[in-house]
């Protein structure tokens, strides 16, 4: 994976890998497969990159942070949440009362060509950019996004 992303930038870009507690190695250590210390070490790298972060499929029984962790933990700065397209905004605030602190969105999930876009969230946006989602997401701006 290194070759191949110093050969299609030509040696400007990189990958740097950090190891974290996540997994069986978590599970074992410490009974969670998703430590907060991992999360919180994970949301300020992305932070600090620049990047969002948005926990997929919150609503979900499994591989959500819900499911492994019981809860969003109060202090985790989450840009924002990814609820199942099969849910309304209202539905999934009314069984996981605590995401509602969250801009929540919808994607599309998806495992097959023909459900790309099936359920997507809109944004009103000057250009299209990281910064210009993030200020939807805090409702700055004039920026706004809305989900089905």
């Amino acid at each position: 994976l290194n070759a191949a992303v110093r050969g299609a930038y030509g040696g400007r870009k990189e990958i740097r890998w950090t190891e974290a507690l996540a997994g069986k190695a978590a599970w074992s250590r410490v009974g969670s497969p998703l430590p907060v210390e991992t999360l919180d070490a994970i949301i300020r790298e992305v932070h600090r990159l620049g990047g969002l972060i948005i926990a997929a499929h919150v609503d979900r029984p499994s591989l959500s942070v819900i499911a492994n962790l019981g809860m969003v933990p109060p202090d985790a700065e989450f840009d924002a949440l990814e609820i199942s397209a099969s849910l309304r905004k209202d539905e999934a605030v009314a069984r996981f009362p605590f995401i509602d602190r969250f801009p929540l969105v919808t994607a599309s999930d998806a495992h097959f060509p023909r459900d790309i876009g099936g359920s997507p969230t809109l944004f009103l946006l000057e250009k299209m950019d990281i910064d210009e989602i993030r200020m939807a997401f805090q409702g700055r701006g004039e920026r706004e996004y809305l989900i089905q």
